[in-house]
């Protein structure tokens, strides 16, 4: 009797595109195993949550699945799974998943005929290309700088003490 558990949660799973599982008893990066297996991508098995009627379906059906994308820096960690995908796949979904979002941001002209008149459309327009940040300024009180992401640089001097010199006694 041991504790052979604890086992299998000290395992990570790389699952093959041909079904072939690789189990690893350590922590890779991702980009080791990208660059044993060129042209793949590995991706994170993160189960879907059942809902009660997928709990009272047979057990031998396949759960779904949602992959997530790792990048090359990220770390596979003990106890996850993991899938390796081809890049022709990876690119189709991109490319699938880009339009998808393209075509949700174009607004059709047919909507915009009904709903807006042209005169409200270009009066929109000349408002914003007349608007100016003093404007904004003015409006709000209050001026506003972008925000960078890197903090604050220092002036260039160093620290110096404030204490020029101390005075020595000569020892006698």
């Amino acid at each position: 009797m041991g504790n052979c558990q604890a086992v299998d949660a000290a395992v990570l799973v790389i699952q093959h595109p041909d079904g072939k599982l690789e189990k690893m008893y350590w922590s890779v990066s991702a980009s080791e195993v990208m660059r044993k297996n060129p042209d793949h991508y590995v991706t994170l098995i993160m189960p879907v949550p059942e809902s009660n009627e997928e709990s009272k379906a047979e057990p031998q059906e396949r759960k779904p699945t949602h992959l997530k994308l790792l990048r090359s820096t990220d770390t596979l960690n003990l106890g996850s799974a993991y899938r390796l995908v081809p890049s022709k796949e990876v690119l189709t979904v991109l490319r699938t998943k880009k339009s998808a979002r393209m075509s949700k941001r174009r607004v059709s002209p047919a909507l915009i005929s009904e709903n807006v008149t042209e005169k409200e459309v270009s009066s929109l327009f000349e408002v914003a290309e007349k608007t100016t940040t003093e404007d904004i300024f003015k409006a709000t009180g209050k001026w506003s700088r972008p925000q960078s992401k890197k903090p604050l640089m220092r002036s260039s001097k160093s620290w110096h003490p404030s204490l020029k010199t101390i005075a020595e006694i000569p020892s006698q």
